[in-house]
């Protein structure tokens, strides 16, 4: 399909065309992303926000290693808690 558009010039222009249009079109809608996104940017409060973090599951799995250990009658050694 490329080679056809490369052999007829016709083509090849109108298809150079359209891709300028929806560069342009692209760049525009761009600029405009860029002004929403700093106007949001300059309205937001300055808060902290908390992160939650994987304490209680890191726990949870430590504690099914040991009970694993246990069960195979092997000794647990206690660096990952």
């Amino acid at each position: 399909m490329l080679r056809f558009i490369a052999a007829n010039p016709m083509l090849a222009a109108a298809v150079q065309e359209v891709t300028v249009a929806l560069h342009n079109f692209l760049e525009a809608r761009d600029a405009d992303y860029e002004e929403e996104w700093e106007e949001a940017s300059d309205n937001t409060p300055d808060v902290e926000v908390g992160v939650q973090t994987d304490d209680a599951q890191r726990t949870a799995g430590a504690a099914r290693r040991m009970r694993l250990v246990r069960a195979l009658g092997l000794a647990w050694v206690d660096e990952a808690v």
